[in-house]
């Protein structure tokens, strides 16, 4: 392989053509997910190799396509009682673990009867089904 300062010749030109043709075809099988998660492999790999350190973290995703429900962020600690001193405190780790507990509480406490209401909501508006007798 020629080094970077190196011109790659004709012959390494047809290589590297054939080398890609070849990736995208393989890379076309992948089923969506997988094409996520590769390029955020070969992203965080690449900023390694420069020494640039990621401040964000991606999940893994499921082969079921997963909806966000919600999210945190500053603003929204701007609206409850915390004053604008305390919420400067907090650091992104906070906010993380904030974010956690937040999930926690909801889905123990009532994340399941929302989610049933809401489903039956957009299944009596959209399709006129009722749901008003289903458990």
């Amino acid at each position: 392989m020629p080094s970077p300062e190196a011109q790659p010749t004709h012959r390494d030109s047809e290589h590297y053509a054939e080398l890609q043709a070849d990736m995208l075809r393989q890379w076309e099988q992948l089923p969506p997910y997988q094409q996520a998660e590769m390029v955020v492999m070969l992203v965080e790999s690449k900023l390694k190799e420069s020494g640039i350190r990621l401040s964000w973290q991606v999940e893994s995703v499921d082969e079921e396509r997963s909806f966000v429900v919600t999210s945190l962020n500053r603003e929204d600690l701007a609206r409850t009682n915390l004053s604008e001193a305390q919420i400067a405190l907090l650091s992104d780790d906070d906010l993380a673990h904030i974010a956690g507990k937040l999930e926690d509480n909801y889905v123990e406490l009532m994340f399941w009867e929302d989610l049933a209401a809401a489903a039956r909501t957009v299944l009596q508006v959209k399709y006129g089904q009722d749901t008003t007798n289903e458990q």
